[in-house]
C-alpha cells in the first residue's frame, strides 16, 4: 500500500486521516514485533534492548519507505508530517508494549 499510486486510492474526506492511518499502523507494527521478538528463544542476545531496536527499525523503515516514495513513484511524495506519525505510532507502540508485557510478565 505504501507505494500504489494515490489515485487507486479511496478518497475519503477525513481530515488528517493519512497521518492516523500511519500512526496506527505504526503503532501495530511495533506491538507485532515485540510479540514476535519475546517469542523467539534461538538467538538470547537479541532481547537485550529489544524495544528501542524495534522502534529504530520501525522508524528506519518508515523514513525508508518516505524516500522510496519520493523516488521511485511519480504521484506519491516524501512528508515528514508522515515521518512525524510513523515514528510517534512507533513511540506510543513502544510504551504500550512495555506496559501491557510488565502487566502479562512477558519482560522480567
Amino acid at each position: 500500500m505504501c507505494m500504489v499510486s494515490s489515485s487507486h486510492l479511496p478518497k475519503i474526506k477525513i481530515p488528517h486521516l493519512d497521518k492516523m492511518v500511519h500512526f496506527t499502523f505504526y503503532t501495530v507494527l511495533v506491538l507485532l514485533m515485540n510479540w514476535g521478538w519475546a517469542k523467539q528463544k534461538s538467538f538470547g542476545g537479541l532481547h537485550n534492548h529489544a524495544s528501542l531496536k524495534i522502534f529504530l527499525i520501525a522508524c528506519s523503515y518508515g523514513l525508508s519507505i518516505e524516500i522510496m516514495q519520493e523516488l521511485f513513484t511519480s504521484d506519491r511524495h516524501f512528508e515528514w508530517l508522515d515521518e512525524v506519525a510513523n515514528s510517534s505510532g512507533a513511540a506510543f507502540g513502544t510504551l504500550l508494549w512495555l506496559n501491557l508485557a510488565r502487566y502479562l510478565r512477558i519482560l522480567k
